[in-house]
């Protein structure tokens, strides 16, 4: 009886050695592929190198474009990309940088116009996002959802309506 319990551990530790084993030889091609199931990365790394390395791209293309309004409205304005609010931006439309580059446009504007004093004092950082949403302004965030449209237009009249 005191063998039984160490035994059963041993058969156990075999067992999934060897559905390592097995899977191993699946994901290196060794051994019959039909009988092994392929090995999937997880959910959270299927996102390619190639998608990150624009996302960073664009993420410092944004940042650039948000330090020339930072020094037009002589404030600083940080700036970021909601990518989770962008998934269903598509490349089709342009890059999404440019669409926001707009709404930063539109702030410029508005800073050469009379306003700086409060966007000094209401606006601190931009956040960028797909989803067609438009400008909205709280807690000191300046967010802009690209979409369809004029985005300096509809951003500039936002700001000003806002502002005064």
């Amino acid at each position: 009886m005191r063998y039984l319990l160490p035994m059963r551990i041993s058969l156990t530790i075999l067992a999934v050695a060897s559905l390592v084993a097995s899977a191993h030889a699946g994901a290196w091609g060794r051994g019959d592929d039909r009988f092994w199931v392929q090995p999937q990365p997880p959910v959270f790394a299927q996102e390619s190198l190639r998608d990150m390395r624009a996302q960073q791209h664009d993420e410092a293309d944004l940042r650039r474009e948000a330090a020339f309004t930072s020094s037009v409205c002589e404030t600083r304005i940080s700036a970021s990309i909601n990518w989770g609010r962008s998934q269903n931006w598509s490349p089709a439309r342009g890059s999404l940088v440019d669409a926001c580059d707009d709404a930063l446009s539109a702030l410029e504007a508005v800073c050469r116009g009379g306003l700086k004093a409060q966007v000094q004092a209401k606006i601190k950082n931009f956040q960028c996002f797909g989803d067609g949403s438009g400008p909205s302004l709280s807690g000191g965030t300046l967010r802009y959802g690209a979409g369809g449209g004029n985005g300096y237009d509809r951003t500039r009249a936002y700001l000003e309506r806002v502002l005064r």
